[in-house]
């Protein structure tokens, strides 16, 4: 009788546990293509590769808005280009930042502009391909058992109805996206719109 009783017990348990599940899923912002499309386009990217990116999440059972979201606030405020040297003329004017009269002696040196964005910019990105390998995994295997299930992630964020946010699913392979806003990678400036690289443009000609 008894194994019967935590029979129906462990069953009850696990069918609210499923009913739990379907309702955040349900709660779970449904994105349908278009407005996955409207979202690319909204972070930067060309309507074609919007459409196109839209079409492979949908096709693929993907989700690669978080991924590209939080890369493209990551580049707001950094060079997209080795020709982005705005960041560099700020620094040398601030008497506040005790490398400007470093980066005024490189100048004075015979270095460019390009050549000291070009030197900050790999050290920059080698850094942000580092954290978001990191946040993929702890590396923490090899320093013994002590550490064991130490860990930590990135995840989705959801809404709920009252506006809370609860976490979702894994973000993963972050650091295959670290570079997606950087003009000088390979074929970058193919799938960005223009409204992204503006800022460079308007760079080149003052």
């Amino acid at each position: 009788m008894s194994h019967f009783l935590i029979a129906i017990v462990s069953f009850a348990g696990g069918f609210l546990f499923f009913l739990l599940v379907e309702r955040l899923k349900k709660r779970r912002k449904q994105w349908n293509q278009e407005e996955r499309s409207r979202a690319y386009k909204a972070l930067g990217n060309t309507q074609t590769i919007a459409d196109m990116t839209a079409d492979e999440d949908s096709t693929l059972g993907l989700n690669r808005l978080p991924h590209i979201a939080f890369t493209r606030q990551v580049w707001k405020n950094l060079p997209l280009s080795c020709d982005d040297s705005e960041w560099l003329d700020n620094t040398i004017n601030s008497s506040s930042a005790p490398v400007a009269s470093v980066y005024q002696r490189l100048l004075e040196a015979g270095f460019t502009k390009r050549e000291i964005t070009l030197i900050m910019r790999e050290s920059l990105l080698g850094f942000l391909f580092n954290i978001c390998y990191l946040l993929d995994d702890n590396m923490l295997d090899n320093l013994g058992d002590e550490l064991k299930g130490v860990g930590w992630g990135i995840y989705e964020t959801h809404l709920d109805r009252k506006g809370n946010r609860y976490p979702g699913q894994e973000i993963g392979c972050l650091h295959e996206f670290s570079r997606y806003f950087d003009l000088d990678a390979p074929d970058s400036a193919s799938y960005l719109d223009e409204t992204v690289v503006r800022r460079q443009q308007s760079r080149k000609e003052t």
